[in-house]
């Protein structure tokens, strides 16, 4: 286990120096979609292969939960049914849950030029919001399924025929299913609220711990109550004698797993691919501590042939309220960068059962 911690001089010039073509610039520009307050534990996925959506191979990444979507990033094609050239699709951003879903797009300048054709041929309406046309398909959160099986399939409709609302601009389309949630989306993305900060220094965090050519191929991020139960809670062992009363038990929080979320992702250069695991924090002693306890469990947690894990604390910025970022990572070189991808996997895999030891607090 190696523990860094970066100066703020070091951070100031690992942060002006940015690779356009290895970047995390689509999920910043995306964070201001993300809500203030979430009930899911995701928080949001996105995905941005550097080589591209159509590659096939043991590290391909695709969108995960809509299946209509991912079929016409795998094919790479101009399709017709709605104008989008999606060869040219460089990243998603999805967040929410059915039927709140949020998806943002983003794509090569021009990638959705013959979109209004296309729409407006299927009976879509348009209304303009400034620089960019937003496109209407059905009520809010109505479902078509007989528009669903119609031949050629929608790659925007989720196989169910969904109403829509489809914001394009010329580098990025979001979709969402209602008229209010358009647009809050389009206001907070043009104009990210002040909570989004938080957001945009654990995602600059792990860039920095990854490197300038480093791409970010894909991420997820999961709420404090993915890793346990925050609240009062009632168990088998909290069962009354007869004529008694319920007790509810409050979990016991270790003060340094009390974080209010955790980003994962995977980042993958000529050489190197990384796993990562970035945390914000209010001082770099709690974070530092948090390394310390997080790479120890994650010594147990991973299989025995995975590289140990190490911890960089990159320190708050100057400006207001900034957050200092725990970043836990390993580094796998090629070939056995598909190592990291099933560690990844078998993350997610044990968050969903609620059983990821190494960030669960009182475990």
């Amino acid at each position: 286990m190696r523990f860094t911690a970066l100066s703020g001089l070091a951070l100031s010039a690992a942060l002006a120096t940015t690779a356009p073509a290895y970047a995390f610039d689509d999920l910043l520009r995306g964070i201001g979609v993300i809500p203030a307050v979430t009930n899911d534990y995701l928080a949001f996925e996105y995905v941005s292969p550097s080589r591209g959506f159509n590659v096939v191979d043991a590290m391909s990444v695709g969108v995960s939960g809509d299946e209509t979507l991912n079929m016409a990033l795998l094919a790479g094609e101009e399709d017709e049914v709605t104008g989008i050239d999606f060869g040219q699709v460089k990243s998603v951003l999805m967040l929410g849950s059915a039927p709140a879903l949020t998806t943002v797009i983003f794509g090569a300048p021009g990638f959705a030029t013959k979109a209004h054709e296309a729409l407006l041929a299927r009976d879509f309406t348009a209304t303009e919001r400034g620089d960019l046309t937003i496109y209407a398909l059905g009520e809010d959160f109505a479902l078509d399924f007989a528009a669903a099986t119609s031949d050629p399939t929608d790659p925007l409709g989720s196989g169910t025929g969904k109403s829509q609302r489809l914001a394009i601009a010329e580098d990025h389309i979001i979709r969402t299913a209602s008229w209010p949630e358009i647009g809050l989306a389009v206001a907070t993305l043009e104009s990210p609220p002040a909570y989004t900060q938080v957001w945009t220094d654990t995602i600059l965090g792990m860039r920095t711990v990854a490197g300038e050519y480093a791409n970010l191929e894909m991420a997820s991020a999961w709420s404090m109550s993915a890793f346990g139960d925050v609240g009062q809670v009632f168990t088998t062992d909290d069962l009354p004698p007869p004529g008694g009363k319920i007790k509810l038990t409050t979990p016991e929080l270790e003060p340094a797993l009390a974080f209010p979320f955790a980003i994962m992702g995977i980042t993958l250069d000529d050489e190197t691919a990384g796993l990562h695991i970035a945390i914000p924090y209010g001082n770099e002693a709690m974070a530092a501590e948090a390394g310390e306890i997080i790479t120890a469990r994650l010594a147990d947690f991973a299989a025995e042939n995975v590289p140990a894990f190490e911890f960089t604390v990159v320190p708050a910025g100057d400006t207001p309220d900034a957050a200092n970022v725990l970043v836990v990572s390993v580094e796998t070189t090629s070939p056995e960068r598909t190592e990291v991808q099933a560690l990844y996997y078998s993350f997610v895999s044990a968050i969903y059962r609620r059983d990821f030891k190494p960030l669960m607090s009182g475990v």
